[in-house]
């Protein structure tokens, strides 16, 4: 939901790209936009995005922010795949915030 809404309030964007895929016991969620971009040269990331690492990295994954392929921003979760309905339930919960 984060990167939502840093869609809806700092991008600008026309579009936003949303996939999520489970496969080699990882489960993936990318979302992309064609906005405006991050700006590098801060060297800060605001509260949100550190929220959205320090979920990923709770769960054994890693939050990864890059260009887009047509510009705008690229954010990428990627975490091990839960074991069970009742972790998957949890892992899904957690990553949403």
């Amino acid at each position: 939901m984060e990167a939502l809404t840093n869609c809806a309030r700092h991008a600008h964007a026309q579009h936003v790209r949303i996939e999520i895929a489970a496969a080699d016991r990882e489960l993936r969620l990318r979302v992309a936009d064609d906005g405006v971009g991050m700006a590098r040269t801060t060297g800060r990331i605001g509260f949100g995005l550190r929220g959205m690492e320090e979920r990923a990295r709770e769960l054994g994954g890693r939050l990864t922010i890059s260009t887009a392929e047509r510009g705008g921003t690229l954010l990428a979760v990627t975490i091990p795949a839960p074991r069970g309905a009742a972790a998957e339930e949890g892992t899904c919960a957690r990553l949403a915030g």
